[in-house]
């Protein structure tokens, strides 16, 4: 996603909603060498490229007679799997990656991971076993594999490489836990870490194909442009490290780990982090823990160029509909079976004001807001009515087949806020969808 946020979309680029093709990947594997000339990694395997025609409509159904849309979907669906996940758009917004968690392939309780790959208009363009997945550019990537049996805490269980599309070489990055992958093509690799603040977590940033020198702190968000990357320092941990309680304080960084910001007198969950950037990188929301005994949750603010940092008295899934004005679920007040408020602060007021009904939201950022219910999968488009207007219009109404699953995360927006990819399901069933939709 770009740094600023660009003009208002208008209306007329927004009222119809675009049709794509229908496309499931089926494509087979094939082994490639090692990683790098000479290692001792073992082989990875991937997958080949898929053919540049690939089938649409009925011909998905005739090939696939035991697999078709989990459910009737007014939107395009550019893929059918279980488990999906959207894993981001590269940098440049031609392509986007939504990851499969198949467990009918292998028919064990442990599921085989890939990633599916496609371009903006929804072909697919090919597929790679991983267990995580981040664009490096438009067309390199950084995947993560687990590469033994069994994890310990702090052991080596999985390992980083990058791959270029077009090839099947992949090249050795390293040991991780996992990556983070940031809007610009900023990537992040966890270092194994047991939990403990014994042995405190340490991070790589990858630049230029090559991860770079370890870094205290655990990633958990990247600014839009890559140029700040929010860890969390644990300070307070019981032995059993991830086990039990992990608590830390907040900085923000430089790419290159100098300190641009730090909130120290917080804590934050390492366990589960909760963070975002404002789109112009100039604030970041945070889950705020430090007066959750006697308050609850909240929502922390903290402002780079000042340091002065804010709380909102709620906490709650949240985005950044713009520079200044922050969404969030209010689930303080979740009554079963019924709807509740997204809220909305401001930072030029500090006041907290009710935004809409729902209890899913999403933002691109760039003048377009999603909310929606878990009633049903209608979710309702507003758009901003003016730049740097804090009030929103309603626009059109898009109808899923079903609960958009996992929300809408930031990373399912394309860069220039016009596409949208989004998983349709309920939970317990096999399949979902994942829907593409352009405005």
């Amino acid at each position: 996603m770009s740094t600023g946020r660009s003009p208002v979309l208008a209306l007329a680029g927004v009222a119809g909603i675009l049709v794509a093709i229908v496309a499931v990947s089926v494509i087979s594997r094939y082994q490639i060498g090692p990683a790098t000339p000479g290692s001792a990694t073992p082989p990875i395997e991937a997958r080949s490229p898929l053919p540049t025609a690939t089938p649409t409509g009925a011909a998905v159904a005739a090939s696939l007679p035991t697999i078709g849309p989990a459910f009737h979907e007014t939107l395009p669906v550019v893929y059918i799997g279980e488990g999906l996940r959207v894993v981001g758009w590269a940098p440049d917004g031609s392509r986007f990656a939504v990851m499969d968690m198949r467990r009918s392939d292998s028919g064990s309780a442990h599921p085989a991971w890939t990633v599916d790959l496609f371009d903006r208009t929804g072909a697919a363009i090919g597929t790679v076993d991983a267990e995580d997945f981040a664009w490096g550019d438009s067309n390199r990537y950084v995947v993560v594999r687990s590469e033994v049996t069994g994890y310990a805490p702090g052991a080596a269980a999985s390992r980083a490489y990058l791959g270029e599309i077009g090839s099947t070489k992949l090249m050795a990055l390293g040991e991780c836990d996992w990556l983070l992958a940031g809007p610009s093509g900023a990537v992040v690799l966890l270092l194994p870490w047991d939990g403990t603040i014994s042995a405190p977590p340490y991070y790589r940033v990858v630049s230029n194909g090559n991860a770079g020198q370890p870094q205290p702190g655990y990633p958990v968000a990247w600014s839009r442009d890559g140029s700040a990357l929010a860890v969390v320092h644990p300070n307070l941990a019981t032995p059993s490290g991830f086990g039990g309680s992990a608590m830390g304080w907040l900085e923000v960084v430089g790419p290159t780990g100098q300190s641009l910001a730090a909130a120290r007198n917080v804590e934050t969950s390492v366990v589960m982090p909760t963070a975002a950037f404002s789109p112009d990188g100039s604030k970041i929301a945070f889950r705020d823990d430090t007066q959750s005994a006697t308050k609850g949750e909240q929502i922390g603010i903290l402002d780079l160029a000042s340091g002065r940092l804010s709380r909102v008295p709620k906490f709650g899934p949240f985005t950044w509909a713009t520079n200044d004005q922050l969404l969030f679920v209010d689930l303080s007040s979740s009554i079963p079976g019924e709807n509740i408020d997204i809220l909305s602060w401001s930072a030029t007021t500090d006041q907290v004001a009710t935004f809409h009904t729902g209890k899913v939201v999403g933002a691109s950022g760039q003048g377009m807001v999603l909310t929606g219910t878990d009633t049903s999968g209608e979710l309702s488009v507003m758009q901003q009515s003016q730049p740097n207007d804090p009030t929103w219009g309603p626009l059109v109404t898009l109808t899923l087949g079903a609960w958009p699953m996992g929300g809408i995360p930031d990373a399912a927006w394309s860069p220039d806020g016009r596409s949208l990819v989004l998983i349709s399901g309920e939970p317990g069933l096999t399949y979902e969808n994942a829907v593409l939709v352009q405005f």
